[in-house]
């Protein structure tokens, strides 16, 4: 019986990361069409302390 709420637990913790990984993946695509002129963002991150670096990463 603990076996099979072990596995259950997994399960749950697998479930929740998967939805983690869709939202965090979907929601910068859904912010950037948003905010359709993608200079505006550009000039957003270029002028984040990170600069280039970060540019490259949101890419």
């Amino acid at each position: 019986m603990s076996a099979l709420m072990l596995a259950k637990g997994i399960l749950g913790v697998a479930v929740l990361f998967l939805i983690y990984l869709v939202l965090s993946f979907v929601i910068p695509k859904l912010s950037s069409f948003r905010v359709s002129p993608k200079n505006r963002q550009d000039k957003e991150l270029t002028s984040s302390s990170m600069g280039q670096a970060g540019r490259g990463q949101f890419k």
